[in-house]
């Protein structure tokens, strides 16, 4: 259920940014996944699913990255920040620590 769930989640956020009329059909959207980790078969999985909806959208790039473990907070909200500062038009997240990405 879970993993229907992030994939429908980027899968949603796609949609949404591509059926925004503030943009051209020719733009290129860049979408932030930060999954947890990639170091079970869940998140690969989630991480296959991402890579599938990139593909199948011509103007969107799909950018997934992760920390080295789950527990690895802090480098998943590093990940964060440097994507927001890279000005990605979309974020899925899976938080490891909901509460040290509110900021």
């Amino acid at each position: 259920m879970r993993k229907f769930f992030l994939v429908f989640l980027v899968f949603v956020c796609m949609l949404a940014l591509m059926a925004s009329p503030s943009h051209a059909k020719d733009s290129q959207y860049r979408i932030g996944v930060v999954l947890k980790a990639l170091d079970s078969d869940f998140w690969l999985s989630v991480k296959r699913g991402a890579e599938a909806a990139d593909k199948k959208y011509d103007n969107a790039e799909v950018i997934i990255l992760a920390a080295d473990r789950e527990i690895n907070v802090q480098q998943q909200v590093q990940i964060v920040e440097d994507l927001i500062t890279q000005g990605v038009n979309a974020l899925c997240i899976a938080p490891s620590g909901s509460q040290e990405l509110i900021p």
